[in-house]
C-alpha cells in the first residue's frame, strides 16, 4: 500500500488496529502473502529503481543521465534523483490530494454554469503544490533527465483518459524535451482546458489537474533538466512494461542476496 493509505492513516480514517486485522486476514486467506505499507521514501526508491531499469532497456545513450523520475498518484507524488551525478539517490514525497481536488471540482460544477470553476481549481491545486515544492528546499535544483510515470506520465499519451492529452502528447510525449518546452506545452494545455464548461467526470477533472501537477513538479528541476513523459515502455516488439513501485520492489528483491541458511540446513 502507498500514498492513499499513508494519508488515510494520517487523517485517522485507518487505525493500527485495522491494519493489524487486515494483516491477519491476509495471512489466513493467502499464507504466502505479505502486507506492506510503504513510506514515501520507500515508494520513491522502488519507483526510481523501476524507471532506471526500464530506461536502461529502452532509452538510447544520448538521453542525458543520470535518470531520475517524477511519479504521480491519487494522493502523493514521488521524486527520485541523483545530485550530483554518481551520488546516492535522494527522494522526496509530495502530498497534493489529487483525488480530493478532482472530486471537489466535479461537485462544484455540478452541471451548473461556472466559468471560473476550472481556473479556480487549477489555481488552488497549483498553489498547494508550489507550497510543497518550496518547503522541500529543492526548487530548481534537480538535473539530468526526469522520467514522468504513473498518472502524470499519462500526459504524454494520446490514448489515456479518453484521448484528453492527445494534443499535449504530440508536443511532449515519449521524447526528450527541455524544461522550457514542457512548461510552455503544459501552460497552453491548461489555458485551453480552463475554457471548458462544467466538469462532469473525474477524467475531465484529471485532464486539467494532472498537467497542473506535472507543471508544479517541474518547478523542482534545473533549467537545464530534460523530461521524458511515458507511462508504459515498449521493451520488446509488442511487449510493454510499466515502471511502478511494484516492479521496483520485485527488482530489489530479485537482486538481494539470499538469506543465510537455517541451522537445520547444516545438519
Amino acid at each position: 500500500a502507498t500514498g492513499g493509505l499513508r494519508q488515510a492513516e494520517a487523517a485517522g480514517r485507518v487505525t493500527p488496529r485495522m491494519l493489524a486485522s487486515l494483516g491477519e486476514l491476509l495471512r489466513e486467506l493467502v499464507p504466502a502473502a505479505e502486507f506492506r505499507s510503504l513510506s514515501g521514501e520507500d515508494e520513491a526508491r522502488a519507483e526510481l529503481g523501476a524507471v532506471q531499469h526500464v530506461a536502461d532497456l529502452t532509452l538510447p545513450p544520448s538521453v542525458p543521465r543520470p535518470i531520475g523520475m517524477l511519479s504521480g498518484g491519487g494522493m502523493t507524488s514521488q521524486v527520485g534523483w541523483h545530485d550530483p551525478p554518481g551520488a546516492a539517490a535522494s527522494f522526496l514525497s509530495v502530498t497534493h490530494g489529487l483525488i480530493d481536488a478532482a472530486a471537489s471540482l466535479c461537485e462544484r460544477a455540478d452541471g451548473a454554469a461556472d466559468e471560473d470553476a476550472r481556473s479556480c481549481a487549477i489555481e488552488a491545486f497549483g498553489a498547494r503544490l508550489a507550497a510543497e515544492v518550496s518547503a522541500s528546499g529543492r526548487r530548481g535544483q534537480l538535473r539530468g533527465t526526469l522520467v514522468a510515470i504513473e498518472m502524470v506520465g499519462a500526459c504524454g499519451s494520446a490514448d489515456e483518459y479518453g484521448g484528453r492529452f492527445a494534443g499535449l502528447a504530440r508536443q511532449v510525449g515519449q521524447r526528450v524535451v527541455g524544461k522550457a518546452a514542457l512548461v510552455a506545452a503544459l501552460q497552453e494545455h491548461l489555458q485551453q482546458w480552463a475554457r471548458g464548461g462544467a466538469v462532469a467526470s473525474r477524467h475531465e477533472a484529471y485532464a486539467g489537474l494532472l498537467p497542473a501537477e506535472l507543471l508544479g513538479l517541474a518547478g523542482l528541476a534545473d533549467e537545464g533538466a530534460s523530461f521524458y513523459l511515458c507511462r508504459s515502455f515498449e521493451v520488446a516488439p509488442g511487449v510493454t512494461l510499466k515502471p511502478s513501485w511494484s516492479l521496483g520492489v520485485y527488482l530489489s528483491r530479485s537482486s538481494a542476496p539470499p538469506p543465510p541458511p537455517s541451522p537445520l540446513e547444516h545438519s
